[in-house]
């Protein structure tokens, strides 16, 4: 199975989605957490709770992956463009319908099997054609699968591959940040000092001036683009890292995303049919 961190450098784009998606759903993220904490001792009434929580959290990611894609629509191949939103169609689908018997839940199921084999063949296809957007794809395979009957395996596999990315974005992060401090910057009043001391020709005054100064602000700039950029990288890593913990509370509670709020049984073709 190809690795989605193996190219950490052609995966930027698809890092600023991650990273923006996560930030704007964050706030029933947070919840998750909080929620999944009550889900293993929660009486039969709080199932609904717990998950109505998972399955705004659900919605907000899908949402504001599909949103952030639709920023970069124009850099994504059509041949990656359609599958992505015909996954992101399914899954608000799923997570807006609560399956309500067996036969419902074995048609989310259906329509997740349908958005997983055509993610699969959109990331065999990004893995030849357009790297840059292996991660965008993962991102939605990942939440299909977790979601998917039978897909933990292939989640658990995609948050290890997932992973694998925030490592490498960690250890990008803290690279550049040894760089950035390794840069010498005194202030601007110390090189301007320096110049004068002792005092150059007079006729030479302004020319070494400005060479002192222009030295000092390529510098300077040099030093805080790599800090800027190593504190991108490692918020970048942070993001990833939590999509993969929302991601296996999703694969972990799958059913009772898929049936939130529903615990009883519903008549189904004419037989009481229990939600299992």
């Amino acid at each position: 199975m190809a690795k989605a961190g193996t190219d950490a450098a052609t995966s930027g784009l698809a890092l600023r989605v991650a990273s923006a998606a996560i930030d704007q759903a964050a706030g029933k993220a947070v919840g998750v957490a909080a929620c999944a904490l009550l889900a293993a001792s929660a009486p039969h009434p709080m199932i609904g709770v717990v998950g109505a929580a998972l399955g705004g959290a659900a919605r907000a990611l899908v949402a504001a992956l599909l949103d952030r894609c639709n920023i970069i629509e124009e850099q994504l191949d059509a041949v990656l463009a359609e599958p992505l939103r015909s996954a992101a169609s399914t899954l608000e689908d799923v997570l807006s319908v609560p399956a309500q018997s067996p036969s419902e839940l074995r048609e989310l199921d259906r329509q997740l099997g349908v958005a997983f084999d055509r993610l699969r063949t959109a990331y065999e296809y990004a893995s030849l054609r357009d790297r840059a957007n292996c991660l965008t794809v993962r991102l939605f395979q990942s939440i299909v699968a977790a979601l998917k009957e039978g897909g933990a395996p292939f989640a658990e596999q995609y948050v290890d591959d997932l992973r694998v990315l925030v490592c490498d974005s960690l250890e990008r992060a803290r690279v550049l940040h040894q760089e950035a401090q390794a840069i010498p910057l005194e202030s601007r009043e110390d090189v301007v000092d320096a110049v004068f001391d002792p005092p150059p020709d007079a006729f030479m005054q302004p020319a070494i001036l400005a060479g002192a100064l222009q030295e000092w602000e390529d510098r300077r700039a040099r030093k805080e683009a790599l800090a800027g950029a190593a504190a991108d990288s490692a918020n970048d890593a942070e993001a990833l890292d939590r999509f993969c913990s929302l991601v296996e509370r999703f694969r972990d509670n799958r059913r009772m995303l898929l049936r939130r709020g529903h615990s009883g049984t519903r008549q189904d073709s004419g037989t009481q049919d229990p939600v299992a």
